[in-house]
């Protein structure tokens, strides 16, 4: 791998040096390769409707906090997407949240990892949760389901499954 990017950054630096500096540049990685025009099409496509949920986000948070777009840090864009994607409850205890409190003050809740990163070097939102601090503390270096039990696994499983079933904004598999 390291041999393969330093040859890129070789040709790109000698296609610089001839052409001048280029507006972007396209990297399609080998898993991309075996895709139709169309199923990438359909990849590019939900990437921009990502990229402009996010800026909205931004925007969102930006007004709730008073301040500008470029002050919203990642932490908050991420604790504010898996808010609305949690219908404003803590994923592990159900605890209903206040947004607020979850965007200004870090210790009120925080992003756990739901499938520990160390364990598969994980870092999309789609192994995130938004967790109050003492269920993550508690939680530890678990899966969720290793660290509910009863009642309390009982109604994790039911909020993943009605999260996952809902027609606007389901969770993928």
């Amino acid at each position: 791998v390291l041999r393969a990017i330093n040859e890129t950054r070789k040709v790109i630096n000698q296609l610089v040096r001839i052409y001048g500096a280029p507006e972007c540049i396209n990297v399609e990685v080998a898993r991309d390769l075996g895709r139709s025009f169309l199923e990438r099409d359909l990849l590019d496509k939900r990437n921009h409707q990502n990229e402009s949920k996010r800026k909205k986000a931004k925007e969102v948070i930006a007004g709730l906090l008073q301040c500008t777009v470029d002050d919203v840090r990642g932490v908050q864009l991420d604790k504010y997407l898996l808010y609305q994607e949690q219908g404003g409850k803590c994923l592990y205890s159900g605890e209903e949240l206040d947004l607020l409190s979850v965007l200004r003050d870090a210790h009120v809740c925080e992003v756990d990892h739901i499938v520990p990163y160390s364990l598969i070097l994980d870092n999309t939102l789609q192994n995130k949760a938004l967790v109050l601090a003492g269920e993550n503390q508690q939680k530890r270096q678990r899966t969720p389901l290793m660290y509910l039990a009863g009642v309390r696994r009982e109604n994790f499983v039911a909020r993943i499954n009605a999260m996952y079933t809902r027609k606007e904004n389901a969770l993928s598999q």
